[in-house]
């Protein structure tokens, strides 16, 4: 039996559901996917209380880390933002998917994080 990929892909409206197009170009015919930003790219927490935010957007065969220059948030095992108690400021933590079947890995996200 043949699928049609073009009748599957239609069915959600030429995407993933959960990804847009521009995020992912689905592998079809040998070519490679797109990766796009994760999310969210902008998040809040309180200061002096533990931090933990999910990422999504990333595909599941990707590997991703963290690089926090003021060392204060981290990636944990389950691809959550972590921090144990930040203190008040903005901080940036840039999140890098690789990912070997992708046109353009390594891809980076900027993550602000907002600590009040």
């Amino acid at each position: 039996m043949t699928t049609d990929v073009s009748e599957i892909m239609s069915s959600y409206g030429g995407r993933r559901p959960d990804e847009s197009n521009e995020d992912i170009v689905a592998t079809m015919g040998g070519r490679k996917r797109r990766l796009g930003d994760v999310s969210p790219v902008e998040m809040t927490g309180e200061a002096d209380a533990a931090f933990s935010e999910a990422l999504s957007g990333f595909l599941p065969d990707s590997t991703l880390t963290a690089d926090d220059p003021d060392e204060v948030f981290t990636l944990d095992g389950s691809n959550n933002i972590v921090a144990t108690a930040p203190e008040s400021g903005t901080y940036s933590v840039t999140v890098t998917e690789t990912n070997p079947n992708a046109a353009n890995s390594p891809h980076n996200t900027v993550v602000a994080i907002t600590i009040s």
